[in-house]
């Protein structure tokens, strides 16, 4: 058979077992009112006015000057020496070594 016809024949199996398995989901959300609250979230992000161009700049400005996020760990117990070990290292020689 000619690689046109395998693909058909793929194309109708594929299409044979996705009709088979949307007749097993009976789930069928109502997006329309999801869409509508899109459309104003969306309107309300993109408007460019005055204050949100200031707001922006001066956050910008902020997270310049400010320290990132620093999570809050455990501190590494002393009967896991590797693992101490392994953290004494620098951060950005740990990470760009092979693993």
């Amino acid at each position: 058979s000619s690689p046109g016809a395998r693909a058909r024949q793929r194309l109708e199996v594929w299409k044979a077992e996705r009709e088979a398995m949307e007749g097993e989901c009976t789930f069928s959300p109502n997006t329309i009112s999801s869409s509508r609250s899109f459309q104003v979230v969306r309107a309300g992000m993109t408007a460019r006015t005055p204050e949100k161009v200031d707001s922006a700049r001066s956050a910008r400005n902020r997270s310049q000057l400010e320290p990132s996020f620093s999570p809050a760990t455990n501190p590494v117990p002393a009967r896991m020496r590797s693992a101490k070990a392994y953290l004494q290292q620098s951060v950005f020689r740990r990470l760009s070594q092979p693993v």
